[in-house]
């Protein structure tokens, strides 16, 4: 007959309960973390309703070199949204024919 040792089966048994509760209590961590990262995520997004949000003011800096490449990137944006607008209306008038 096997020897059974109830005190030894009981402590292992334990374990595995402890491990259990340890990796639920763990997975429930990583799902409220990963819950309020997606929340913080979803509230920085600029809703199109949302008329509150502007766009962030930029300081000058005290380097001329980086004042110069700004302005260059603001001038060059400007051009191709100039660009976009001038090519979506000209779709427009192709597509209302005449």
């Amino acid at each position: 007959m096997p020897d059974f040792n109830i005190i030894e089966n009981q402590k292992v048994l334990y374990a595995v309960y402890f491990v259990y509760v340890c990796a639920s209590i763990f997975t429930l961590f990583v799902i409220v973390m990963n819950l309020t990262l997606i929340y913080s995520c979803y509230n920085s997004i600029c809703m199109p309703k949302d008329n509150t949000a502007r766009a962030p003011v930029e300081s000058k800096s005290r380097f001329g070199f980086v004042n110069k490449f700004r302005a260059h990137e603001d001038e060059k944006r400007r051009e191709y949204a100039e660009y976009r607008m001038n090519k979506r209306n000209a779709k427009r008038k192709g597509k209302n024919g005449k």
